[in-house]
């Protein structure tokens, strides 16, 4: 059998100590013999290792971007809740899943040379895209890092939504489209010069007339 006591020393310190009892024969009788070891560091050692795990499974869970936990060959291990929220699954099905399952088929054919970047370099940061359970595309950025947990290699994977960004962006650029459709129907010409005086825009009619070309 084995225990573990604490200890309290005459000073007031503590210690840890764990007991080995055996049954053994001693001058034809039955008796017990039993061992005092001091574990007090093993023990610390052993209660800092449970601390950082749950800091990490507490931070894990309550991160407001989505949180993978893979395997090297992207097999899903765990996940947070805001990766159920952003892809539509339930915790059981993605920890059925691969990363793979979860992207579409251009991107699962970078994974290779993904995690090969991965395994040399110790991350990686990329604009991809997920698939939800109901099949909407999800444009993501992706950060994943190599880390080391009971010493076995996984993938720890944050994704971030940036479907306002990219709306954002696209909303942006079809701005621009129109502002310079307008400029290039108009019957005039029109420049826009920097504080030095120099051209940064020049409208079709401006090209035309002054024998420039577009930029």
């Amino acid at each position: 059998a084995q225990y573990r006591l604490r200890g309290i020393h005459r000073t007031g310190t503590v210690s840890w100590l764990e007991i080995r009892a055996t049954r053994i024969l001693y001058r034809s009788r039955t008796a017990v013999m039993g061992n005092l070891l001091d574990i007090t560091d093993r023990f610390r050692a052993e209660e800092e290792l449970r601390e950082s795990r749950e800091r990490f499974r507490r931070l894990f869970a309550a991160a407001p971007f989505a949180l993978f936990l893979e395997t090297i060959t992207g097999s899903i291990v765990d996940c947070n809740q805001a990766a159920i929220d952003l892809l539509g699954y339930s915790r059981e099905e993605l920890l059925s899943r691969t990363a793979r399952d979860l992207v579409p088929k251009k991107v699962a054919d970078r994974f290779p040379a993904l995690i090969h970047r991965e395994l040399s370099s110790g991350g990686f940061f990329v604009e991809s895209e997920n698939i939800a359970r109901d099949g909407r595309v999800i444009p993501v950025e992706v950060s994943a890092r190599l880390i080391e947990i009971s010493g076995k290699q996984f993938i720890i994977v944050a994704v971030a939504d940036i479907s306002a960004r990219v709306r954002a962006q696209s909303a942006l650029a079809a701005e621009r489209d129109r502002a310079q459709t307008y400029l290039d129907v108009a019957g005039v010409i029109l420049v826009a010069l920097d504080r030095r005086g120099d051209v940064t825009m020049l409208n079709k009619r401006g090209c035309a007339v002054l024998g420039r070309t577009e930029k």
